[in-house]
């Protein structure tokens, strides 16, 4: 036969303790309840006079105020993409070879133009022949009057795509390279 015993007064004030104590415990290791992300459109500032940009992970290109040390913005990029500034730094001409798949699948070339103060996309213009372009190397260029954008291309023989931007259109290409 076992015992009954009457529960002893001390111990059961220190379970209650340490289970109050244990729950608070939990409570206080819950997370912080944040409040939620607002998204907006921020626009770039004038051009600075040390403002770079640089190429980011992942097909970005990331825009830096040198000076401040701050990040101004990003522009989306193909992988494998040439990046070109107007004169005046409203514009922004992307050079861009894609592919549906990443790296295979049909393949696209276009040169994207954004808005340099918004970074919004204006307009895709679909190059002819095989741009592969690529940002180590100059294949992607604008006139000096900035009228004009110089696309090498590799098929079906070296050419250059040269891209009206007034009329925002091919205007042809050249097979004489």
């Amino acid at each position: 036969m076992g015992t009954h015993r009457k529960p002893n007064s001390l111990f059961l004030a220190a379970t209650l303790c340490a289970s109050s104590c244990g729950a608070a415990a939990l409570q206080a290791a819950q997370p912080p309840v944040l409040p939620a992300e607002i998204s907006d459109v921020a626009t770039l500032s004038i051009a600075v006079p040390h403002r770079f940009f640089t190429m980011g992970y992942r097909g970005s290109a990331v825009i830096f105020d040198g000076d401040s040390g701050k990040l101004e913005g990003q522009v989306p990029l193909g992988q494998e993409s040439t990046l070109a500034l107007s004169a005046d730094n409203s514009r922004i001409y992307v050079g861009e070879t894609m592919w549906t798949h990443g790296n295979r699948g049909t393949r696209i070339d276009l040169l994207s133009i954004y808005d340099g103060k918004t970074l919004n996309l204006l307009k895709e213009i679909e190059l002819p022949g095989r741009a592969l372009v690529n940002m180590k190397f100059n294949d992607f260029s604008l006139s000096a009057s900035g009228k004009r954008a110089y696309v090498y291309n590799m098929h079906p023989a070296s050419s250059i795509v040269w891209v009206d931007l007034v009329k925002e259109a091919v205007g042809g290409s050249s097979d004489r390279y």
